[in-house]
């Protein structure tokens, strides 16, 4: 936490439902200067979390750590959410899946209903829920990368931002790029603002 500043770091391995509730609380409160409820907000900073316990390493789970940055741009009426971990990243990550796992020969069951040459145009497919949807035959709603996804589409923040191995996904203008330099881990960041959805929470004050 920088003191008298407006950013908060906070890092962990576990999922910390408690802490995205504070968070939200607190963004809340600078926007709406009220306590509101942002359930897609919520939801996504779990299953990022969520994501890092499971999938940031090959051998071990909750082996990584996660850091989350929230920083209260009070003047703008937005507060932005940056979302890390130094894990090995999506592509990576899906390319050492062992025979054991769901997501097994993934590549070869996708290729059959799919065209796709890189992992930009594998993260369109990604979001989208076509890859969970062709491996498993369910629909992939609310979790992962498709439940962000839908989060954002939803209208519950704005200007999705991802970085992954060789790929930035800037969202809101719909622009895959593929990286020269690769990054191994993820960051994802979004904001919220007035605009987005929310409810009302359980204390006005």
């Amino acid at each position: 936490m920088i003191k008298g500043g407006t950013i908060a770091t906070h890092a962990y391995k576990k999922v910390d439902s408690e802490l995205t509730s504070k968070v939200i609380t607190d963004a809340s409160k600078t926007i709406w200067k009220k306590s509101k409820r942002c359930q897609g907000v919520q939801r996504s900073l779990i299953e990022l979390m969520h994501n890092t316990n499971n999938h940031a390493a090959f051998d071990k789970e909750g082996e990584k750590h996660w850091f989350l940055s929230v920083q209260h741009r009070k003047s703008e009426g937005v507060v932005s959410f940056s979302f890390l971990d130094f894990g090995v990243g999506i592509f990576e990550s899906l390319n050492k899946k062992g025979k054991s796992s769901k997501w097994y020969k993934w590549e070869s069951a996708l290729s059959r209903l799919f065209t796709f040459s890189n992992n930009k145009e594998l993260l369109k497919l990604i979001l989208n829920g076509d890859l969970h949807r062709t491996v498993t035959g369910k629909i992939y709603r609310g979790k992962g990368l498709p439940g962000i996804y839908e989060a954002y589409k939803r209208n519950h923040f704005n200007k999705l931002h991802i970085i992954s191995n060789d790929v930035y996904a800037d969202i809101d203008n719909n622009k895959f790029l593929s990286l020269k330099n690769t990054f191994s881990g993820t960051f994802v960041y979004w904001e919220l603002s007035s605009d987005n959805f929310n409810t009302d929470g359980f204390n006005n004050d």
